[in-house]
């Protein structure tokens, strides 16, 4: 109930400041043509100002404090029989998130140390793409368009014309729009290779890293994701794919639709929504759970969701994104868990004070880090 408040909120939140991705779009529509009750209670918090009517609140308080007192309050209430007490607990938590949004830094902040997003052409030409430039280009039989931090690709002809690789640097996403109209978010040290236009057959890629796909529906021609040990294949479905080469677990998580994951052994595995895949590549072992999609999409809301990882995944996905270098000194604490919430744009310090709050040892000199 905690994540299922949070992420509505969160949505409403963003849908009023003209934020919301097109996931979380198709997201918070579903939820509310989902019931009477929905509906109603979205009505009420946007067409009744419950946001703005109770800022002054919530404004005094801490902006953790805030949201933590809300999730309180849904924790002891089991079920929302009451529409108006619903709607203005779901208010509240959308004035606790407003507020949080509301004080991070603007989104077009990166780490230091972060290089531009490279396009790589089929002929080796490289290509710089600074996001907030907008550009134009013509290759054979397609047009390329860089606008808004997106690239998008409008097919010209029906003729193949090689393959294109993107490659996002570390603290830096970025979206591709393809020939199909598959639209793909790339997270921090990805990379993503795709024809210019694809094959009458088949629509394939080969992705390095981490990505999210809103797959354009073609019943005729599936939609493949290609990785280092297997090959996700779609109609037409929303789900996210992590396959770092420097990780030992791969996950594929299904958002919408359907999607099947197949191995070069022969086994092949079909996924409902909400449902993740995690391959341990070490012991050549599948595991298929239930999870909260959001924490595996946090990403693209420019958050870290960390939820009983350990030590060294998380400081594996945080050198990611920041320009440092983590040594363990001592092994034993690779395997200590964590869970936490982060901004992006939170500096290291204060996502490092967090964890040391909660007993982790840390030093830090410069861009090294040791885990004592």
């Amino acid at each position: 109930m905690e994540h299922e408040l949070e992420n509505i909120a969160r949505w409403i939140v963003k849908s009023m400041q003209g934020k919301l991705t097109p996931g979380e779009e198709r997201q918070l529509k579903e939820w509310r043509e989902a019931s009477r009750e929905n509906r109603e209670m979205h009505d009420r918090i946007v067409r009744g100002n419950e946001v703005g009517a109770r800022y002054s609140l919530w404004n005094s308080l801490d902006e953790q404090r805030a949201l933590d007192n809300v999730l309180h309050r849904v924790r002891r209430k089991r079920t929302w029989r009451l529409l108006p007490h619903a709607a203005a607990i779901l208010a509240a938590a959308c004035v606790a998130l407003w507020m949080i949004d509301g004080q991070e830094p603007a989104t077009d902040a990166r780490p230091a140390g972060t290089r531009e997003v490279e396009l790589v052409l089929g002929n080796g030409e490289r290509i710089g793409l600074a996001g907030n430039k907008t550009d134009r280009w013509q290759l054979d039989n397609a047009e390329l368009l860089l606008q808004d931090s997106v690239l998008s690709y409008r097919a010209t002809g029906e003729a193949a014309a090689g393959d294109n690789t993107l490659v996002i640097p570390r603290g830096a996403t970025f979206i591709v729009s393809l020939s199909d109209g598959t639209r793909v978010h790339l997270n921090a040290s990805s990379s993503i290779t795709y024809p210019v236009t694809f094959a009458a057959t088949e629509r394939r890629v080969i992705l390095t890293g981490q990505a999210y796909f809103e797959v354009q529906p073609e019943s005729n021609r599936p939609f493949v994701v290609e990785t280092a040990y297997h090959a996700v294949s779609v109609l037409g479905t929303a789900f996210d794919v992590r396959a770092y080469p420097d990780e030992e677990r791969m996950e594929t998580t299904l958002c919408s639709g359907s999607v099947a994951v197949s191995f070069p052994g022969g086994d092949r595995y079909t996924l409902r929504p909400g449902e993740q895949l995690l391959f341990r590549a070490r012991e050549a072992k599948v595991e298929i759970k239930e999870v909260n999609t959001s924490i595996a999409t946090a990403w693209m809301d420019d958050n870290f969701y960390f939820y009983n990882n350990t030590l060294e995944e998380i400081f594996t996905e945080l050198q990611r994104w920041f320009p440092v270098e983590v040594v363990f000194v001592n092994d034993s604490k690779r395997d200590r868990t964590f869970s936490g919430k982060f901004s992006r744009f939170k500096d290291m310090e204060t996502i490092l004070n967090v964890m040391r709050k909660a007993g982790v040892e840390i030093e830090q000199e410069g861009e090294i880090i040791r885990i004592e």
